[in-house]
């Protein structure tokens, strides 16, 4: 016998979105949270409303059936997709857009939304009281049980970064080209890239063994298991380019999980490798878009090209009470201050508080070649700092085995002028 679907609601941060919809007639929007079909269950630990594409949001207070069902229409499936795929890219790895939900009174013009995410394994209904709600398993075509508990405690956040340095052909500085030869290029290097723990231990994907972390819950972001990605001869050299025209891009990428605290190795690996396609994505699609921007205004990639140079924007992440991090990105000559609103749009959480961070800092021309001669991925933003102690440390050593050295030497001269004298008596 099939054992039944489990759904979990974090009873803090779901348990508040729902006692809020009361204040509403209607809504539609998604489910964020991580999904198991082997453990048969799923995570609920968010929930996005969608909006109308003029951002409107006082059509969810309408109550009569024409007006309501006049307003569905506007919710139509490819605007329901984009907003699956924004609130995707703005999630750490790890979680995704498990499902659907509505909210409000039983009319088929409400019901029928669910039609366009029939792809999405959980569909939740909730009551226009609140009182009652119905979640099916999509895949099973079964309902699923629905329970409030404190999850989100058991989850971790882990932390990986490398740095980028690369050349990828741009005929006469074709910008699309570039981003397209840049996606080709990290398909392959998401594909063969290896982590390794701060204790030296390879991850496999092969490993069905539990990953042990050192931490539980992590709540500092810079104070979590931190896992390293190598990755060997990225770093390109530009005398490889066989004539073509090339533009050089540059970068820090963090990945940032947020994950079961008890999972596989195996499960760590893959939503690492996810995390890395994501995020790459993500700051490919900024760019198309900011590229399309400046191109209605000049009629070029001038200004995204600087000096044969991509610089890939930087990830900024904010963390509202109670809940994750989310990010959102920006190039490296912009300002964070636009992205509290942007978040709005996308999760539909209001209060952003002072809590945006720019995790990653522009990439200096210096830390490229300290890269790419130590073979090893220089940690951005605050991690930098470690770094830094540790060559100076090790300088030391150096100079002090140095110094070591030349005493010796010249003791054992005095002691022979030493031993010749005494001889010589």
């Amino acid at each position: 016998q099939t054992m039944t679907h489990r759904v979990f609601g974090d009873e803090v941060i779901v348990g508040g979105i729902l006692n809020g919809l009361s204040q509403l007639h209607w809504q539609f929007g998604i489910l964020v949270g991580y999904h198991d079909d082997q453990a048969n269950k799923t995570d609920v630990l968010g929930m996005s409303p969608t909006p109308s594409e003029d951002g409107d949001r006082s059509h969810w207070m309408c109550s009569k059936p024409k007006e309501v069902e006049q307003n569905l229409k506007l919710l139509d499936r490819e605007w329901i997709i984009e907003h699956i795929s924004q609130v995707t890219n703005s999630l750490p790895g790890g979680l995704e857009v498990v499902g659907a939900y509505v909210f409000g009174p039983s009319i088929t013009a409400l019901d029928s939304l669910f039609s366009h995410v029939s792809q999405l394994p959980i569909h939740m209904r909730i009551s226009q009281d609140g009182k009652h709600i119905k979640c099916t398993n999509t895949k099973k075509r079964k309902e699923a049980k629905w329970m409030l508990e404190n999850i989100i405690a058991n989850y971790m956040l882990i932390k990986s970064s490398f740095q980028v340095d690369t050349m990828v052909p741009c005929v006469k500085d074709n910008f699309t080209q570039a981003l397209q030869s840049l996606k080709e290029l990290f398909d392959v290097l998401v594909a063969e890239t290896q982590f390794t723990s701060t204790s030296g231990d390879l991850l496999r994907m092969s490993d069905a063994q539990d990953f042990k972390a050192s931490h539980k819950k992590v709540i500092d972001i810079f104070s979590c298991e931190k896992v390293i990605a190598h990755v060997p001869g990225f770093i390109s050299d530009a005398s490889s380019s066989l004539g073509k025209a090339q533009c050089q891009v540059r970068g820090s990428v963090i990945l940032l999980l947020f994950v079961p605290a008890k999972l596989k190795t195996s499960t760590l690996v893959r939503h690492l490798r996810q995390e890395m396609q994501r995020t790459i994505a993500a700051r490919i699609a900024t760019l198309e878009d900011v590229f399309l921007d400046v191109e209605d205004e000049i009629g070029s990639s001038t200004a995204l090209i600087k000096r044969g140079t991509i610089s890939l924007p930087l990830r900024c992440v904010s963390k509202p009470e109670n809940t994750f991090y989310y990010s959102s990105y920006i190039l490296p000559d912009e300002t964070s201050e636009s992205v509290a609103s942007v978040l709005t749009n996308i999760i539909g959480i209001n209060d952003w508080g002072d809590t945006i961070h720019v995790l990653e800092q522009a990439t200096t021309v210096s830390s490229i070649e300290q890269a790419a001669t130590s073979h090893l991925p220089v940690k951005p933003s605050t991690s930098a700092e470690d770094l830094i102690v540790k060559k100076k440390k090790d300088v030391q050593t150096e100079q002090g085995g140095g110094t070591t050295k030349i005493l010796l030497a010249v003791l054992a001269v005095l002691i022979a002028i030493l031993l010749s004298y005494l001889a010589s008596k």
